[in-house]
């Protein structure tokens, strides 16, 4: 879909801010801050520390489910590093998709190591 930019968000979040988040749209508004930066901010502002390493752990760093399709998976790592702002280079993302079946580990064992989505 087309890009919208920064303004254009947060007029379209403004009306519905109430309260802390309402000052956090503001001073991203006056300061015409990225999104990045007000997203990065907000998280750190209304999610504790311990709840991110939390996040984190159960949704990044988390191994394949049985039954869940390979695609499927990356597609929720690379998602939750967005969503929770996680800082690292699409190599060590890759590097996260630790949980691969016993089918999937063994096709693996004779290719070099991917380090890129376009290599899945």
């Amino acid at each position: 879909m087309g890009q919208i930019n920064e303004s254009a968000i947060y007029k379209l979040m403004y009306p519905y801010c109430r309260c802390e988040l309402l000052a956090l749209v503001t001073r991203a508004i006056n300061n015409m801050e990225t999104f990045e930066n007000f997203h990065a901010r907000s998280l750190g502002h209304f999610i504790p520390s311990r709840e991110m390493s939390q996040f984190r752990i159960a949704r990044y760093e988390s191994v394949q489910s049985v039954g869940e399709q390979f695609c499927n998976y990356v597609q929720a790592i690379k998602d939750v590093a967005l969503v929770l702002h996680i800082n690292e280079s699409e190599a060590q993302v890759v590097e996260r998709v630790v949980g691969l079946t016993p089918t999937q580990c063994t096709r693996f064992v004779f290719q070099t190591p991917t380090s890129s989505f376009q290599q899945f």
